[in-house]
Protein backbone atom coordinates (compact mmCIF):
# COMPACT_ATOMS: atom_id res chain seq x y z
CA UNK A 1 0.00 0.00 0.00
CA UNK A 2 1.78 3.48 -0.60
CA UNK A 3 0.82 6.10 1.34
CA UNK A 4 0.40 9.69 0.38
CA UNK A 5 -0.01 13.43 1.51
CA UNK A 6 -3.05 14.83 0.28
CA UNK A 7 -4.99 18.58 0.39
CA UNK A 8 -5.92 18.00 4.04
CA UNK A 9 -2.81 16.14 5.07
CA UNK A 10 1.03 16.83 5.52
CA UNK A 11 2.58 13.47 6.34
CA UNK A 12 0.92 9.99 6.37
CA UNK A 13 2.66 7.04 7.97
CA UNK A 14 1.91 4.05 10.13
CA UNK A 15 2.47 4.04 13.73
CA UNK A 16 2.43 0.96 16.73
CA UNK A 17 0.19 2.21 19.37
CA UNK A 18 3.50 2.73 21.96
CA UNK A 19 4.63 5.24 19.25
CA UNK A 20 1.83 7.13 18.28
CA UNK A 21 2.73 10.66 17.00
CA UNK A 22 1.33 14.21 18.71
CA UNK A 23 -2.13 13.75 18.05
CA UNK A 24 -4.75 16.88 18.00
CA UNK A 25 -6.68 16.24 21.45
CA UNK A 26 -9.44 18.21 19.74
CA UNK A 27 -10.38 15.92 17.09
CA UNK A 28 -8.84 12.53 18.22
CA UNK A 29 -9.19 10.64 21.88
CA UNK A 30 -6.18 8.71 22.23
CA UNK A 31 -8.01 5.62 23.58
CA UNK A 32 -10.02 5.41 20.83
CA UNK A 33 -6.96 4.27 18.95
CA UNK A 34 -6.04 1.86 22.13
CA UNK A 35 -9.28 0.53 21.47
CA UNK A 36 -8.97 0.33 17.83
CA UNK A 37 -5.71 -1.77 18.11
CA UNK A 38 -7.55 -4.05 20.44
CA UNK A 39 -10.15 -4.68 18.26
CA UNK A 40 -7.72 -5.47 15.45
CA UNK A 41 -6.11 -8.07 17.34
CA UNK A 42 -8.59 -9.77 18.74
CA UNK A 43 -9.16 -8.11 22.06
CA UNK A 44 -12.80 -5.99 22.29
CA UNK A 45 -15.18 -7.48 20.61
CA UNK A 46 -18.38 -5.41 21.45
CA UNK A 47 -19.48 -2.34 20.48
CA UNK A 48 -18.95 0.96 22.37
CA UNK A 49 -20.88 3.69 22.26
CA UNK A 50 -20.76 7.49 23.77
Amino acid sequence: MTLLAGPETSEVGFFSPDNLPDLSRGRVIESDIHAAFAISNGGQQFATFD
